[in-house]
């Protein structure tokens, strides 16, 4: 169920700059994503899994 979404929500993505605005065309959410290098600290990514309405464990099971 979460690699439907996450693939439903790269769909319509684009860049302003170093964010990349993700949105879901199926419930109307948008998240933004920052795109720096390096790793993104966990707090971030359960933000951005939360603005999204991904359970957490979906992901990491995905």
């Amino acid at each position: 169920m979460a690699s439907e979404a996450i693939s439903v929500i790269e769909v319509d993505q684009f860049e302003v700059g170093y964010l990349e605005i993700w949105g879901n065309p199926s419930t109307g959410r948008f998240t933004t994503i920052p795109n720096h290098p390096g790793d993104m600290p966990e707090g971030t990514l359960r933000a951005i899994l939360r603005q999204a309405g991904i359970d957490p464990e979906d992901f990491l099971n995905a």
